[in-house]
């Protein structure tokens, strides 16, 4: 699986920020560590976002 460069900069961007990763950690990693790192990092916005929806129809 590719990702496009802006989606890998958010992606690290939400590692930095919630997981306390430094971008340079995740990236050294092997290419099945690192699909794993960004689907679960997907799945956690995913969830969020649902939550947020959530929250604004109430």
């Amino acid at each position: 699986m590719r990702i496009d460069p802006d989606s890998t900069a958010n992606l690290l961007h939400f590692a930095l920020h919630r997981l306390k990763k430094l971008p340079h950690e995740i990236l050294e990693r092997p290419a099945s560590e690192r699909a794993y790192i960004f689907a679960s990092i997907a799945l956690v916005v995913k969830k969020e976002a649902k939550e947020v929806k959530g929250v604004a129809k109430n």
